[in-house]
């Protein structure tokens, strides 16, 4: 039985373990899989989301952040009224109190909805480009190994 390694250098020729590989490619493959996850959720709340008008109820604040969030009040199709905020606080939300916007709602969940915006793609589009930024440093590791592999032993 061999013992483990990482890579070697030996009479028996240059090698490099599998534990290697997967150490450089780790990171990059978990951002881009996370990316791809966070844009196919958001497409799925906007494709399964309703449009609807809502009026501006109330401003919730916080002074510390700066920080504002809406409760906003709309109408359903069945002529239910619902109120809701979207979860999230944003300085660009401060609308005025009566201001009607256009929102986002899950039918089945009354108190969630979503402002529409290039925002709700924000998160994925930079764990992506942390993806991206994190497969140049494993390509260069990846082609470096492989030229070194391809050298002959010194040993």
């Amino acid at each position: 039985m061999s013992r483990p390694y990482l890579w070697r250098n030996d009479v028996t020729g240059r090698a490099v373990s599998w534990r290697v590989w997967v150490l450089i490619w780790l990171c990059p493959v978990i951002f881009a899989l996370a990316a791809v996850w966070l844009f196919a959720q958001t497409w799925y709340d906007l494709t399964h989301s309703v449009e609807a008008d809502a009026q501006v109820v109330r401003i919730y604040r916080w002074d510390d952040t700066g920080g504002v969030a809406p409760l906003m009040r709309y109408t359903d199709p069945q002529g239910q009224t619902h109120e809701a905020t979207p979860g999230l606080r944003h300085p660009d939300w401060d609308f005025e109190i009566g201001s009607t916007r256009p929102i986002r709602y899950f039918p089945d969940r009354q108190g969630d909805i979503i402002l529409p915006g290039a925002h709700n793609w924000f998160v994925a589009q930079v764990i992506a480009v942390i993806a991206l930024v994190l497969v140049i440093p494993a390509l260069i590791l990846h082609r470096r190994l492989r030229r070194w592999l391809k050298e002959r032993s010194v040993a």
